[in-house]
């Protein structure tokens, strides 16, 4: 299944929002790989990132 998330990081103290589609099989996965996502390419910890909402495509 496809996924919609949306919401907020927090870099270098400004908020910047974001938009991404994921393959995952529960919603729970969808947001643990974008945790993972920005984690890896931003150097950013879970507290860093705020998800508003998860739409299923």
């Amino acid at each position: 299944m496809k996924f919609g998330i949306s919401g907020e990081i927090k870099i270098s103290g400004e908020l910047r929002k974001f938009d991404k589609t994921v393959e995952a099989n529960s919603e729970k996965q969808a947001k643990d790989t974008v945790y993972a996502l920005f984690g890896s390419s931003n150097r950013l910890k879970r507290t860093a990132i705020k998800i508003i909402t998860v739409n299923k495509l």
